[in-house]
Protein backbone atom coordinates (compact mmCIF):
# COMPACT_ATOMS: atom_id res chain seq x y z
CA UNK A 1 0.00 0.00 0.00
CA UNK A 2 2.82 2.46 0.97
CA UNK A 3 4.34 1.74 -1.92
CA UNK A 4 1.36 2.79 -4.19
CA UNK A 5 1.69 -0.21 -5.88
CA UNK A 6 -1.87 -1.75 -7.14
CA UNK A 7 -0.14 -5.37 -6.82
CA UNK A 8 2.99 -7.06 -5.97
CA UNK A 9 6.05 -6.54 -8.06
CA UNK A 10 6.80 -10.23 -7.59
CA UNK A 11 4.20 -13.39 -7.11
CA UNK A 12 3.54 -13.78 -3.84
CA UNK A 13 0.79 -15.78 -1.24
CA UNK A 14 -0.77 -15.54 2.18
CA UNK A 15 -0.69 -18.93 3.99
CA UNK A 16 -2.93 -19.05 7.38
CA UNK A 17 -1.98 -22.17 9.37
CA UNK A 18 -0.31 -20.76 12.75
CA UNK A 19 -3.33 -19.77 14.32
CA UNK A 20 -4.40 -23.48 14.77
CA UNK A 21 -4.00 -24.58 18.11
CA UNK A 22 -4.33 -28.82 18.40
CA UNK A 23 -6.21 -29.54 21.10
CA UNK A 24 -8.97 -31.41 20.45
CA UNK A 25 -8.65 -33.10 16.37
CA UNK A 26 -8.17 -31.47 13.10
CA UNK A 27 -12.07 -30.61 12.43
CA UNK A 28 -12.81 -29.17 15.70
CA UNK A 29 -9.69 -27.47 16.02
CA UNK A 30 -9.98 -25.64 12.25
CA UNK A 31 -13.84 -24.73 13.30
CA UNK A 32 -12.92 -23.10 16.32
CA UNK A 33 -9.51 -21.51 14.96
CA UNK A 34 -11.64 -19.80 12.08
CA UNK A 35 -13.98 -18.75 14.64
CA UNK A 36 -12.08 -17.34 17.23
CA UNK A 37 -9.85 -15.30 14.11
CA UNK A 38 -12.28 -14.99 11.90
CA UNK A 39 -11.56 -10.56 11.71
CA UNK A 40 -7.88 -11.81 11.23
CA UNK A 41 -8.48 -14.17 8.31
CA UNK A 42 -10.77 -12.13 6.64
CA UNK A 43 -8.19 -8.66 6.91
CA UNK A 44 -5.53 -11.58 5.38
CA UNK A 45 -7.91 -12.51 2.41
CA UNK A 46 -9.06 -9.04 1.64
CA UNK A 47 -5.35 -7.69 1.78
CA UNK A 48 -4.50 -10.70 -0.26
CA UNK A 49 -7.61 -9.75 -3.00
CA UNK A 50 -6.92 -6.38 -3.07
CA UNK A 51 -2.97 -6.41 -4.09
CA UNK A 52 -3.48 -9.50 -6.02
CA UNK A 53 -1.66 -11.87 -3.68
CA UNK A 54 -2.57 -15.98 -3.77
CA UNK A 55 -4.20 -16.60 0.00
CA UNK A 56 -4.09 -20.46 0.96
CA UNK A 57 -7.49 -20.16 4.21
CA UNK A 58 -6.99 -21.69 7.16
CA UNK A 59 -7.25 -25.46 6.53
CA UNK A 60 -5.75 -25.52 3.28
CA UNK A 61 -2.89 -28.34 4.51
CA UNK A 62 0.34 -28.66 6.31
CA UNK A 63 2.26 -24.97 4.14
CA UNK A 64 5.63 -26.52 4.36
CA UNK A 65 4.29 -29.27 1.92
CA UNK A 66 2.04 -26.71 -0.05
CA UNK A 67 4.68 -24.61 -0.66
CA UNK A 68 7.02 -27.65 -2.20
CA UNK A 69 3.90 -28.57 -3.91
CA UNK A 70 2.97 -25.33 -5.78
CA UNK A 71 6.10 -22.83 -5.82
CA UNK A 72 9.35 -25.19 -5.75
CA UNK A 73 11.01 -25.91 -9.02
CA UNK A 74 14.75 -26.29 -9.74
CA UNK A 75 16.94 -23.31 -10.06
CA UNK A 76 14.36 -20.88 -9.19
CA UNK A 77 14.53 -18.31 -5.63
CA UNK A 78 12.45 -17.86 -3.59
CA UNK A 79 12.40 -15.35 -0.22
CA UNK A 80 9.87 -16.12 2.23
CA UNK A 81 9.17 -14.76 5.98
CA UNK A 82 9.45 -18.15 8.05
CA UNK A 83 10.70 -21.60 7.93
CA UNK A 84 8.28 -22.63 5.51
CA UNK A 85 10.31 -21.09 2.77
CA UNK A 86 13.88 -23.65 2.65
CA UNK A 87 11.61 -26.60 2.05
CA UNK A 88 11.41 -25.55 -1.25
CA UNK A 89 15.08 -25.81 -0.84
CA UNK A 90 13.87 -29.73 -1.79
CA UNK A 91 14.11 -29.15 -5.44
CA UNK A 92 16.94 -27.29 -6.17
CA UNK A 93 15.77 -23.53 -5.55
CA UNK A 94 17.65 -21.26 -3.09
CA UNK A 95 14.56 -20.83 -0.95
CA UNK A 96 15.38 -18.15 1.88
CA UNK A 97 13.58 -16.99 4.89
CA UNK A 98 14.29 -14.01 4.89
CA UNK A 99 11.56 -12.76 7.76
CA UNK A 100 9.02 -9.70 6.99
CA UNK A 101 10.85 -6.47 5.80
CA UNK A 102 13.01 -8.61 3.55
CA UNK A 103 9.84 -10.41 2.03
CA UNK A 104 7.79 -6.41 2.19
CA UNK A 105 10.95 -5.16 0.45
CA UNK A 106 10.76 -7.65 -2.78
CA UNK A 107 7.04 -7.30 -2.75
CA UNK A 108 7.31 -3.69 -3.51
CA UNK A 109 10.09 -4.40 -6.35
CA UNK A 110 13.69 -3.57 -4.02
CA UNK A 111 16.09 -6.02 -4.50
CA UNK A 112 16.78 -8.67 -2.11
CA UNK A 113 20.54 -8.41 -1.22
CA UNK A 114 22.18 -11.42 0.22
CA UNK A 115 25.96 -11.90 0.97
CA UNK A 116 27.49 -15.14 -0.99
CA UNK A 117 26.36 -17.82 1.74
CA UNK A 118 28.96 -20.55 3.13
CA UNK A 119 28.64 -23.76 1.27
CA UNK A 120 28.17 -26.63 3.91
CA UNK A 121 28.19 -30.00 1.71
CA UNK A 122 26.91 -33.16 3.20
CA UNK A 123 28.13 -36.70 1.85
CA UNK A 124 25.94 -39.79 2.66
CA UNK A 125 27.65 -42.80 2.39
CA UNK A 126 25.22 -46.14 3.05
CA UNK A 127 21.81 -46.96 3.10
CA UNK A 128 18.91 -45.66 5.83
CA UNK A 129 17.90 -48.68 7.87
CA UNK A 130 14.55 -49.73 8.51
CA UNK A 131 13.13 -47.45 10.74
CA UNK A 132 15.40 -44.36 10.01
CA UNK A 133 13.92 -41.38 7.52
CA UNK A 134 15.25 -39.09 5.32
CA UNK A 135 14.33 -36.29 8.15
CA UNK A 136 16.72 -37.98 10.68
CA UNK A 137 19.75 -37.26 8.55
CA UNK A 138 18.56 -33.49 8.50
CA UNK A 139 17.86 -33.62 12.61
CA UNK A 140 21.08 -34.87 12.84
CA UNK A 141 22.69 -32.08 10.46
CA UNK A 142 20.83 -29.39 12.23
CA UNK A 143 21.96 -31.00 15.72
CA UNK A 144 25.94 -31.28 14.94
CA UNK A 145 25.48 -27.35 13.02
CA UNK A 146 23.40 -25.60 15.71
CA UNK A 147 21.41 -22.46 15.04
CA UNK A 148 24.75 -20.26 14.12
CA UNK A 149 26.38 -23.15 12.43
CA UNK A 150 23.61 -23.01 9.79
CA UNK A 151 23.15 -19.12 9.59
CA UNK A 152 24.42 -17.53 6.30
CA UNK A 153 24.88 -20.99 5.04
CA UNK A 154 23.34 -23.17 2.15
CA UNK A 155 23.75 -26.52 3.18
CA UNK A 156 23.70 -29.28 0.27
Amino acid sequence: MLAGLTTTAVPATVHCDHLIPARVGAGADLAAAVDANREIYDFLAAGAAKYGLGFWKPGSGIIHQVVFENYAFPGGMMIGTDSHTPNAGGLGMIAVGAGGGDAVDVMSGWPFNLRVPKHIGVRLVGSLSGWTAPKDIILKVAGILGVKGGTGAVIE
